[in-house]
C-alpha cells in the first residue's frame, strides 16, 4: 500500500480508481466491509483500490476543546487498512479551509478534480462539506454529471446494535473488551515504545514494561487487565513474539502518578524490552485500580492477578 500525502501526489496516480471515503476510526467491522467492497470490485474491474481519510480527525479541528478521543493511533489505522488489500491510502489534510468547503466544491476539487474516479464507496452515515451538509444522496446524485458510480453501505448490526465508532468508544470506556472486540473484529489494542520507568516492579518481583499513552486516544476504564503482549524490535517489524500479560492502565494510585500510563507485566518472559515496540491486546478487565497500604500487599495482589489472567487467556484460547 502506498500512502499519499499531498494533492500533487494524488494527481500523479492518473489511473482508473475506486475510493472508499471516511474517517475509519477503529477500522471496525462496518469499515472493513465497506473497504472490502471497494477492493473486491476494483479487482474485478481492473481499477486501483484506494481509501481516502482525513488527518487529523475532523472533530479535532471542528470541535476544539471537545475533541473526540480516538480508538486508534494513525499508525494502527494505516496498518489495519493496508491489511484489507488497498493500493493507495490518501491522507487528506483536514484544516479550517477544508471544513469551510461547500459539498459541491468538495466533490469537484478533492474527488473528481484529482482522480479518475470510477466508483465511490461510503457508509450510510457519511457527511461531508461545510457543516456536514453533503449527504450520501447528494454524492450519488452528482455521479452521472462526473462519470462515477456511488455505493452506499447500509448500517450493519450485530446483536441488534448498529456498529459504530461512537458505540465502540462507549464500550471501551466501560472496560468491556470482549464487547469492543465483537464490533472491531480484533482485540482492542494499546501500542507504543517501551520507556524507562521507576523500576519499582523489580523490587517486588514483577518487572513491568511501561508505555506512554497519547492524550488523543480513548482509554479503557482504569484498572487491571488480562492481555496478550506482542513484542517487536520496532513498530514496522513484521516479526513478533507473544506473551500473556497483566496490564495496569491508569494512574497507579499506590505510587500516585499524574498522567495515565500502561504498565505490562509479561508472563513467562525474562528479557529486556526497553526501546522495543509492544502491542497490548486487551482481553478482559480483572479489577479496578486500588491504592495498597504496602508494597507487600501490592505484590500479593499481583500474584492473584497473574493467576486470574492466565485463566482468562486460557479461556479465550490464546
Amino acid at each position: 500500500m502506498q500512502i499519499v500525502l499531498s494533492i500533487d501526489e494524488i494527481k500523479k496516480i492518473n489511473q482508473p480508481i475506486a475510493v472508499a471515503i471516511g474517517n475509519f476510526d477503529g477500522v471496525h467491522l462496518g469499515h472493513q466491509a465497506l473497504i472490502k467492497q471497494c477492493v473486491d470490485e476494483s479487482k474485478q474491474k481492473g481499477w486501483l483500490a484506494s481509501v481516502l481519510t482525513f488527518e487529523p480527525h475532523p472533530q479535532r479541528v471542528i470541535a476544539r476543546g471537545k475533541e473526540t478521543k480516538l480508538i486508534n493511533t494513525p499508525e494502527q489505522k494505516y496498518r489495519l487498512i493496508e491489511a484489507l488489500g488497498v493500493d493507495y491510502l490518501i491522507l487528506l489534510k483536514f484544516n479550517q479551509e477544508l471544513a469551510e468547503t461547500a459539498p459541491d466544491d468538495f466533490i469537484k476539487k478533492y474527488l473528481v478534480g484529482m482522480m479518475d474516479i470510477k466508483k465511490i464507496f461510503i457508509g450510510f452515515n457519511f457527511f461531508f462539506g461545510k457543516k456536514g451538509r453533503g449527504t450520501p444522496s447528494l454524492l450519488t446524485s452528482k455521479g452521472p454529471d462526473y462519470g462515477y458510480e456511488t455505493s452506499v453501505l447500509p448500517a450493519i448490526e450485530i446483536d441488534n446494535e448498529i456498529i459504530s465508532s461512537s458505540l465502540i468508544r462507549e464500550m471501551y470506556k466501560s472496560g468491556d473488551m470482549k464487547g469492543v472486540a465483537k464490533f472491531l473484529g480484533y482485540w482492542p489494542q494499546l501500542e507504543g515504545t517501551v520507556t524507562k520507568g521507576d523500576a519499582r516492579g523489580r523490587t517486588i518481583g514483577f518487572r513491568t514494561a511501561n508505555i506512554e499513552l497519547p492524550d488523543y486516544l480513548i482509554l479503557p476504564d482504569f484498572g487491571v487487565y488480562a492481555a496478550v503482549a506482542e513484542i517487536r524490535e520496532n513498530e514496522t517489524s513484521l516479526e513478533a513474539k507473544s506473551y500473556p500479560a497483566v496490564i495496569n492502565i491508569g494512574l497507579r494510585p499506590t505510587f500516585s502518578v499524574d498522567k495515565p500510563i500502561a504498565e505490562a507485566h509479561l508472563l513467562d518472559f525474562s528479557g529486556d524490552v526497553y526501546h522495543k515496540n509492544i502491542r497490548l491486546n486487551l482481553y478482559k478487565k480483572l479489577r479496578e485500580e486500588k491504592c495498597f497500604s504496602s508494597i507487600n500487599e501490592l505484590g500479593q495482589q499481583i500474584k492473584k492477578d497473574v493467576q486470574l489472567a492466565r485463566d482468562v487467556i486460557k479461556e479465550y484460547k490464546y
